[in-house]
């Protein structure tokens, strides 16, 4: 991969020390961006950079990402403007110390000029290589003469989004495909969950085919009413083929019914029924997710193929046990009940078949889901967490689920290093897994590598657009790093598909907050507090009324939470930010003070970080007082975990009550 900066000779003439400055961005740009993408750097070529990389994706992912960030820039006011061409080419290169030489460094040479000023081409070579592997299009400009190189040479452009409405794309890529939530038509609605857990078997099998880009369930499962037709389903996750399916069991016998639908068209590529025993259906899994890649003509390599008919099981009892412990943990309604009822599924099933590895690996997920609620102790999660995906990896070494839980294991236990190897593996063996993206841009965060973390973040959300935690992982990082206006523009863009979520209402009123727009803020906050009323909502509501006007009912706000902390756990934060909003400090020392005399670990728990990165405590960040309580607290030395945070603030604020706390769920029967 080629680099260079547009116009830096003639602006080198006209003002050397710009010139330079820019070339300092574009390295502090660049840098973190190609450790990301195991790009190594060969060498400067004074404005512009030689660089090799593992594989041609890595170099085209990296490239995209590395204008991105030049745009982002460049769309802020009073900057001088950062533009860079990209050029890159696949083939073989001779070593020579510690540069390279070879055809093949000077045609990537020769293709950099050929892109647009911000824009990026590639060889025939690398399209090749990437046309079914990333989530832009491809525009071939055709052949073009190179200067010392023999004969036309195929170039193609990588379309932009942010120039996309300029040049006239396939805005709908065909391997870029919805798995509609099947429908249950057994006369029994408690098989339901077979129909579930088909849908989120069928995308996970699917995904680990590298040239289909499969949306993730949490993006379609908006759409189990059938409410929509292909048309709005497609636009709204930008999908080019949507499959949907319906399920009828009856005894041991089930009927698949699967269709394949052209989104632009609404053609039907493909329709098939399967009349199968229930220990056939992972051959129908494989059958429906190989004939979807010739469908949509993505080919299949030999290790894809043995990974997607494998069959992890030849226990039928032990699938439909699995299948439905799959569908308890994927479930949003009782959360803590229905993860109990996941993991006594689970565990029937290992009981059944012990070597059944994505039992074990979906039992760690459970158990570790648990603790994000705050309904399990840390000490028993991690032990039981652990000890379940260590023996899937046993079972199955290829098991990306596994990697996946040992990754966030890894991850809340403070080891980064070991997590970003696990996840890094997960991400290896399942690259469409938008969940495993989120948490390595959490990771990423943890670590200070913020640019790194947004690239991951929205590679998480172009491949669930809809996806709530994607979505709040992006939101979370951009409100950290305080670029509020990018993060707003991502909220109002959810709340077109998803107005009556109580966190992005959240997240917005502090993104206002943090512009300063506090009465803008105060209908965000109260909204919601209507959708999801919590003491955290009740508090930021009185934060907000209390820098706009509204004393009053702040400071009502805050007595009704006082009076309740006598009877059960207020989270101190919630108290204290609006003390010190209504410009009584000593108070929320006070209440600090006492918090870590009374060492209340629960009431503890989210303190540190709201000290840390909470805009409410701005005002008081200079004060040597306010940096010793940080350190009291551990606050400053310990980065809080984003993603344990962006999962469990909200239940945290909670009264007891509003959690389901029974130790039976809805399957206790089982």
């Amino acid at each position: 991969m080629f680099t260079d900066i547009v116009g830096y000779t003639e602006l080198a003439h006209a003002d050397e020390g710009t010139a330079l400055r820019l070339v300092r961005e574009q390295e502090e740009i660049v840098t973190p961006l190609l450790a990301l993408h195991r790009g190594r750097r060969i060498k400067s070529t004074g404005d512009g950079l030689l660089v090799e990389f593992e594989s041609a994706l890595h170099a085209t992912q990296c490239a995209f990402d590395i204008q991105e960030r030049l745009y982002e820039r460049n769309s802020r006011a009073g900057v001088v403007p950062l533009r860079v061409r990209i050029g890159i080419h696949l083939g073989d290169v001779e070593e020579q110390g510690t540069d390279i030489l070879g055809d093949a460094v000077n045609l990537a040479a020769r293709i950099e000029p050929i892109a647009d000023p911000g824009g990026v081409c590639l060889s025939a070579q690398v399209h090749d290589q990437v046309r079914n592997k990333v989530p832009y299009p491809l525009e071939k400009l055709g052949p073009r003469t190179l200067k010392g190189i023999r004969g036309p040479v195929d170039v193609f452009r990588l379309v932009l989004p942010w120039t996309a409405s300029v040049i006239p794309t396939d805005a709908h890529p065909k391997n870029r495909i919805a798995v509609l939530p099947f429908t249950n038509i057994s006369p029994d609605p408690n098989d339901a969950y077979i129909a579930d857990g088909m849908t989120e078997e069928l995308i996970a099998t699917m995904s680990k085919i590298s040239g289909l880009n499969v949306i993730a369930r949490t993006s379609v499962t908006r759409y189990k009413s059938g409410e929509r037709n292909v048309e709005e389903i497609a636009k709204e996750v930008r999908a080019g083929t949507i499959l949907e399916g319906s399920v009828r069991k009856a005894g041991d016998k089930v009927r698949i019914t699967v269709q394949v639908i052209d989104s632009e068209s609404e053609v039907h590529l493909w329709a098939e029924s399967y009349d199968r025993e229930m220990k056939d259906i992972f051959s129908i899994e494989s059958d429906i997710a190989q004939t979807v890649a010739e469908a949509v003509k993505v080919r299949l390599g030999a290790t894809e193929r043995s990974q997607v008919q494998s069959e992890p099981t030849h226990s039928p009892e032990a699938h439909a046990l699995y299948l439905r412990g799959v569908a308890y943990n994927t479930t949003e309604y009782g959360r803590e009940a229905s993860l109990i009822s996941a993991i006594k599924c689970f565990e029937r099933a290992i009981r059944i078949d012990p070597t059944y590895a994505s039992a074990h690996s979906w039992l760690a997920d459970s158990y570790l889901s648990l603790y994000l609620l705050g309904a399990l102790p840390a000490e028993k999660a991690w032990t039981e967490g652990e000890a379940a995906a260590t023996r899937a990896l046993e079972l199955d070494p290829n098991d990306s689920d596994a990697h996946a839980a040992l990754c966030a294991l890894r991850f809340y236990q403070g080891d980064m290093a070991r997590a970003e190897r696990e996840v890094r593996k997960a991400l290896e063996l399942s690259p469409n897994n938008t969940y495993n993206h989120s948490y390595f841009a959490g990771l990423l965060a943890n670590t200070d590598r913020i640019e790194e973390a947004l690239s991951q973040a929205r590679i998480a959300i172009e491949l669930a657009p809809l996806d709530r935690f994607a979505n709040e992982m992006l939101v979370w990082i951009l409100k950290n790093e305080r670029r509020y206006d990018q993060a707003i523009a991502v909220l109002r863009g959810i709340l077109e598909f998803d107005p009556d979520h109580a966190d992005f209402r959240t997240s917005l009123g502090e993104c206002e907050m943090g512009l300063s727009h506090a009465d803008r803020a105060v209908p965000e906050f109260r909204k919601a507090d209507e959708l999801e009323r919590s003491d955290l909502t009740q508090s930021n509501l009185a934060w907000a009324l209390a820098r706009s006007g509204g004393a009053v009912e702040a400071s009502h706000i805050l007595d009704t939470l006082v009076q309740q902390s006598a009877s059960r756990a207020v989270a101190y934060h919630c108290i204290t930010q609006i003390q010190v909003a209504l410009g009584h400090p000593e108070a929320a020392y006070a209440v600090w003070e006492r918090a870590l005399a009374e060492n209340d670990s629960r009431r503890l728990r989210s303190l540190p970080h709201a000290l840390r990165t909470g805009l409410a405590y701005d005002g008081l960040r200079t004060e040597p007082r306010f940096t010793a309580l940080l350190t009291r607290l551990g606050a400053g030395a310990h980065p809080t975990s984003l993603s344990a945070e962006l999962r469990t603030e909200s239940v945290q604020m909670r009264e007891p009550s509003e959690r389901p706390s029974s130790g039976e769920g809805p399957d206790s029967e089982d």
